[in-house]
């Protein structure tokens, strides 16, 4: 049983599971330095592994990256560009610590659902430059594939099963647009990421770096998971098991309000 919303990635399972995600195309990073008022200061909230914050570090001076888990940093540290002189990692929530300075621009990439609103954003406006960039960025799983119909299917069965609350729920919609409420948004972006190719297996261990499908939270049910997936991505396959997808990227440009 989960201790907290997101305890799964502090296991060492769903990290090592990270290098199976699609990245972001890179036109995202472009339009983020791009909106920035400055490029002094940037900071990348539930970064993960730094999949935002190490490509940031081209163009910003210095980049603060806050995870709770020590391992996905761990991971980052590993990877191009984490070990960048302007890249500062902080292993901690993000809404229990003093962050080292103030802020042009604050990155929450698939990760502001798992953070408490209510304490994070009062807190960080104290750390914003007057002229400052929130951006919320979202998406990097499969959007409109061959299999769309069953892949919907699929994941409104075992979304319900494993958290009791149904995929298109308004429980759910609200846990995914909480921080909008806080935010003054001036823009809302969608960026087609270049097709992606992958093995039906890779895209099955993809589905187990995240925390409603870990392995841990399936338990025993990880074997059923897995075979239905397989049956129902194998028709789509190329003779070498291979699937092709493309992603679909979403960025909300806003202010956090006073």
């Amino acid at each position: 049983m989960q201790q907290h919303p997101g305890a799964t990635f502090q296991e060492a399972d769903v990290v090592g599971l990270y290098k199976y995600r699609p990245p972001y195309p890179q036109r995202l990073f472009d339009v983020i330095a791009e909106r920035a008022p400055a490029h002094d200061a940037v900071l990348d909230v539930g970064c993960g592994p730094g999949k935002i914050a190490r490509e940031l570090t081209a163009r910003f001076s210095q980049v603060t990256a806050v995870d709770p888990s020590a391992k996905m940093i761990e991971l980052g540290r590993s990877l191009p560009s984490g070990q960048a002189e302007n890249l500062h990692w902080v292993n901690a929530p993000v809404e229990g610590i003093a962050f080292p300075m103030s802020y042009d621009v604050v990155v929450a990439a698939n990760s502001i659902h798992w953070i408490d609103c209510g304490v994070f954003f009062p807190k960080l406006y104290r750390y914003l430059r007057p002229k400052h960039l929130f951006a919320v960025v979202s998406g990097d799983a499969p959007y409109d594939p061959p299999w769309e119909d069953d892949w919907r299917a699929f994941l409104r069965k075992w979304v319900t099963e494993l958290t009791g609350d149904s995929l298109d729920s308004p429980g759910w919609t609200r846990k995914m647009n909480k921080h909008r409420p806080y935010l003054d948004i001036d823009a809302e972006m969608e960026f087609d990421g270049l097709p992606f190719c992958q093995s039906v297996e890779d895209f099955i261990l993809c589905q187990h770096s995240r925390e409603t499908f870990a392995c841990s939270r399936l338990a025993d049910s990880r074997e059923a998971f897995d075979q239905e997936l397989r049956e129902l991505l194998s028709p789509y396959a190329d003779e070498n098991g291979q699937i092709t997808f493309q992603t679909k990227t979403f960025l909300t440009l806003g202010t956090v309000r006073a």
